[in-house]
């Protein structure tokens, strides 16, 4: 993209498995108005639907979710607001199986300041925009999930960054120019600074 070249990633799917974007899974369970139920309540809601034929319906869904919450997380972090509902999905596999798909399409990471992002993904329909959001989801959920987002900050953190830029280097086999270096770590350091300052907040107010 840009001044800069890119790589494409391998294909990820697997033969004979089936790939199901969340958008038929909402549209299964809230018909064409699907779009506005991207939410992780909603979709956890469309996934019990979904899978209500199965006896492993609840370790299907728990699991399911479980790893969407942390697709959630990680786009918070790195102001991943494009996170609508043909950006992620689930795979069947032959053996029953379920899974969530890959990560993929982050291409809208970083170009909003964090206060100013929409996320297409919301935790429910109280709140769409970083602040709220991050308080929403941090109140209404269990402790499991709401220690996810403090116990993920190191991964955007300077010393993060800079060991990520030397694996890409490593696998590519390709220096990364440093003006775009220096751009990412700018930009990351602002997130870390205001999740850091947020949360070390919202601890305070508790």
């Amino acid at each position: 993209m840009g001044v800069y070249k890119g790589v494409i990633s391998k294909n990820f799917k697997k033969k004979d498995a089936k790939y199901i974007l969340g958008s038929s899974i909402l549209e299964k369970h809230y018909g064409k108005n699907y779009y506005d139920y991207n939410t992780l309540e909603s979709i956890w809601t469309s996934l019990e639907d979904y899978f209500k034929n199965r006896d492993d319906m609840q370790e299907i869904v728990a699991n399911l979710m479980d790893k969407l919450v942390h697709i959630f997380v990680f786009d918070l972090l790195i102001g991943q607001e494009d996170r609508h509902a043909e950006n992620w999905g689930i795979v069947l596999y032959p053996n029953g199986n379920v899974d969530l798909q890959v990560n993929w399409d982050n291409s809208r990471a970083l170009v909003d300041h964090p206060m100013m992002v929409k996320y297409l993904m919301a935790v429910n329909h109280d709140a769409k925009y970083s602040e709220d959001m991050i308080a929403n989801f941090q109140t209404i959920s269990s402790e499991e999930f709401s220690n996810i987002l403090p116990n993920s900050l190191w991964a955007i953190s300077e010393d993060n960054i800079r060991k990520i830029f030397e694996r890409i280097e490593s696998q590519t086999g390709t220096k990364m120019p440093d003006d775009l270096k220096k751009e990412y770590l700018v930009k990351f350091n602002i997130y870390y600074n205001f999740f850091e300052e947020f949360l070390d907040n919202q601890r305070v107010s508790r």
